[in-house]
C-alpha cells in the first residue's frame, strides 16, 4: 500500500505520495484545506503522517492521521533533499521561508529552532496585495519587471565615486527613494521582496555566528518560482561570503519528513 505525509502550513497545504517506491508531490491552499478527500482516498494508505500548524483541521478529517514533530519533520525531510543533491555538511543553518520564517539549527545530534520572524512569503503576498496584485503569480512579473534601485537608497546614492566602506549596492533605508521621485508598482513589488530577503539574512547570519557555523539551506514555498528572492540571496551570499543551497523541492520538506517518519524511528 502507499504512504502519505502531509504539512499543513499557514498558508499551503503539502503532501508527498509514496506509491511503489516513487514520491509524488501536491499542494493546494490551506483555507480549502477539506478539498484533500477529493484529491487522495485515505483508506488506501498504509500510513497517514500529519504535521505543520494546521494539521489539527485535519485529526477530525482522517482519525487514523499520526501527527509528527514539524521542526523534526523538515529537519528530516531537508536532509534526504541534501541527499539527493549530494550537497553535506555536519551542521547547518535551515532558512524556512513560508508564510512567515523559521530559523533553525541543524546537526547530526539535533533540531534547534533559534529565532524566527513574521516576514517571509505572507509578506509578499500581502503586500502585493495592497499593491493591487491578484495572486502570486502576478506578484512574481511585477518584481521581474521592477529595478530596486529606484526606490531603495543604496551605499552608492550615500557614497557616490568616493569610496565607501561597503559594497555600493548594499541597501541604505529600504524605500527611501520613494519620498523623492516617481516609482511604479514593479520597483514597489523588487522592493519588497530584497526587504525580505535582507531581513531574513540578517537574522540566519546572527543565528550562525552563535553556532559557528557558515552552511545555510533555504526552502519554502516563497522561492518559488522567485527569481528575484534567489538572485538577492546569491547576491548576499557573495558580499557576506556564506555557503549556501536553495532546495528546490524545499516547500515539501515537513511534508517528506512526515512520510519518512517511521523510517526514521527504526
Amino acid at each position: 500500500m502507499a504512504n502519505i505525509g502531509v504539512d499543513a502550513g499557514g498558508t499551503l497545504c503539502k503532501l508527498v505520495i509514496e506509491d511503489n517506491g516513487k514520491l509524488h508531490y501536491k499542494r493546494f491552499p490551506t483555507e480549502h484545506i477539506n478539498m484533500i478527500k477529493s484529491l487522495v482516498s485515505f483508506d488506501s494508505f498504509s500510513t497517514i503522517h500529519i504535521t505543520g500548524g494546521a494539521s489539527h483541521k485535519l485529526v477530525d478529517i482522517f482519525p487514523r492521521a499520526v501527527q509528527v514533530s514539524e521542526f523534526k519533520s523538515i529537519a528530516l525531510g531537508t536532509n534526504i533533499l541534501l541527499q539527493k543533491e549530494k550537497w553535506s555538511a555536519s551542521s547547518y543553518m535551515l532558512v524556512s521561508v513560508g508564510t512567515g520564517t523559521s530559523i533553525h539549527f541543524v546537526s547530526e545530534e539535533k533540531v534547534e529552532r533559534v529565532t524566527g520572524t513574521g516576514i517571509g512569503g505572507g509578506t509578499l503576498v500581502g503586500l502585493g496585495t495592497l499593491l493591487g496584485a491578484k495572486d502570486f503569480e502576478e506578484i512574481m512579473k511585477w518584481s521581474r519587471l521592477g529595478d530596486r534601485t529606484k526606490v531603495d537608497l543604496t551605499v552608492k546614492d550615500i557614497y557616490g565615486n568616493g569610496e565607501a566602506p561597503l559594497n555600493a549596492l548594499l541597501t541604505a533605508s529600504n524605500f527611501a527613494k520613494t519620498v523623492h521621485q516617481s516609482t511604479s508598482r514593479n520597483d514597489h513589488m523588487v522592493g519588497i521582496i530584497n526587504m525580505v530577503a535582507e531581513v531574513i539574512l540578517v537574522l540566519a547570519l546572527e543565528a550562525a555566528k552563535a553556532y559557528e557555523v557558515n552552511d545555510f539551506v533555504f526552502i519554502g514555498s516563497t522561492f518559488y518560482q522567485n527569481d528575484v528572492l534567489k538572485e538577492r540571496i546569491a547576491m548576499l551570499q557573495t558580499e557576506f561570503n556564506f555557503h549556501s543551497i536553495i532546495l528546490e523541492q524545499g516547500m515539501y520538506a515537513g511534508a517528506l519528513g512526515a512520510l519518512c517518519w517511521n523510517q526514521n524511528k527504526k
